[in-house]
């Protein structure tokens, strides 16, 4: 009896530099101690750093869009042992998304604009302070 064989073909999408950077650092330095996790909404809701960085894949739509859930406040960094900042991971994510043209943000053309053009008062971001 012969059996057929069905040939598949699995298309990668190439991650960028800077985000398999952040990705290989939080892999590696992340040592799911949960206190992030503690802190944060979005991170109880989708895992711990290591967990996402370990699972990230750019053509899944999960991912393109759950990057853009995290707020960037930086609490993250600001309470891990071990002084990783997901934040940054998600940042790069998020560009990587709008780079390879994944998302669907069009309601951002302004604000991207803006952007484009410099910072302003009304569109700068406020974090923790640095140490």
């Amino acid at each position: 009896m012969q059996q057929d064989t069905v040939e598949t073909t699995v298309i990668h999408h190439p991650i960028s530099a800077s985000l398999q950077e952040e990705l290989n650092s939080i892999s590696e330095k992340c040592i799911n101690c949960k206190l992030c996790q503690k802190e944060c909404a979005f991170l109880r809701k989708y895992g711990k750093p290591k967990e996402i960085a370990d699972s990230y894949d750019p053509s899944d739509k999960a991912h393109q869009g759950m990057p853009f859930e995290c707020s960037l406040c930086q609490l993250c960094a600001a309470v891990c042992p071990v002084k990783i900042n997901p934040a940054l991971m998600f940042l790069e994510m998020r560009r990587e998304t709008v780079k390879s043209g994944s998302g669907d943000y069009h309601e951002h053309a302004v604000i991207l604009g803006y952007e484009k053009r410099g910072t302003t008062k009304r569109f700068s971001i406020y974090t923790l302070p640095k140490g």
